[in-house]
């Protein structure tokens, strides 16, 4: 889902973690709605970058999640 949403222009934000097991990434659709897309298992979650709230430097910049649809 994450190569489709880049494939059609739509801005997500870097995939964190909160304890590098559970994977987390957020992105807007036209309209402006933030979604959450969560996995409870991921093995790559290890390698993602941890939320200030969990020891780590990632803050979610929800303002630049905006984007222009293209038709």
């Amino acid at each position: 889902m994450v190569a489709w949403l880049d494939e059609n222009g739509v801005v997500t934000s870097e995939p964190w973690t909160r304890d590098g097991i559970k994977g987390l990434l957020y992105f807007r659709d036209p309209a402006g709605n933030l979604f959450e897309m969560y996995c409870p298992e991921l093995k790559a979650a290890a390698t993602f970058v941890r939320g200030r709230k969990q020891g780590g430097s990632y803050a979610i910049d929800f303002a630049g999640l905006s984007y222009e649809w293209k038709e």
